[in-house]
């Protein structure tokens, strides 16, 4: 259930952006693992217990696509919300375009969906949560391009937070500084650094 018109606090719309492409191949039990815990800290949530929390789900590899729309989570799981060890549509393949798909998000999804609600006198917010490896190859615009698109949503009021959570098993600390530089460049105000292991993000996670 998508629709809006029945609650009764402001509503969370999280934005939920999961790496498909054939980089993320050998780590897919990590990402269901990741996807399920995001889901169980959101159930948790005020927001959620009254109703008033939506999550659209998207997935990108050369394109992005559409796993759910947003639709209402429940506390107790009976919702559309899709897992996706549930079902056989995760396939890691082809090139990334995590640019592209983060600005198609803050530049299409975002805007139209908070529109919709303040035409009924809604106040949405907004949270981005993105898990990928960090690679993108195949992005026609660049991370400075989401950056401002992120602080003009930011300084609307629209989106309220937004986590990168890189899956990567790296103690590197040059990685580790590749990784904070692209935070900073995406203008995301979250770094979260996950082998997969659903306790340690779980203990990451802030909202």
């Amino acid at each position: 259930m998508n629709n809006t018109d029945n609650i009764f606090d402001d509503p969370l719309f999280v934005c939920l952006l999961i790496d498909e492409s054939a980089s993320m191949q050998n780590t897919q039990e990590a990402i269901f693992s990741l996807q399920n815990t995001l889901l169980d800290e959101l159930r948790k949530t005020k927001k959620c217990k009254v109703g008033a929390l939506f999550v659209g789900q998207f997935l990108f590899n050369e394109k992005l696509k559409v796993l759910n729309d947003f639709e209402c989570l429940s506390d107790n799981g009976q919702d559309q919300v899709l897992l996706l060890k549930d079902n056989k549509n995760y396939s890691p393949e082809n090139h990334s375009t995590f640019f592209d798909s983060v600005q198609h998000l803050l530049k299409a999804v975002v805007p139209k969906k908070a529109n919709e609600c303040k035409q009924k006198s809604i106040l949405a917010k907004f949270f981005i949560a993105a898990i990928t490896d960090g690679e993108d190859n195949a992005s026609s615009v660049t991370s400075d391009e989401c950056k401002k698109l992120l602080a003009e949503l930011e300084a609307d009021g629209i989106i309220q937070n937004s986590i990168l959570t890189i899956l990567t098993n790296t103690t590197d600390n040059d990685e580790k500084k590749k990784f904070e530089k692209l935070k900073s460049d995406l203008g995301f105000k979250i770094l979260l650094l996950s082998n997969g292991n659903s306790r340690d993000f779980r203990q990451g996670l802030s909202y």
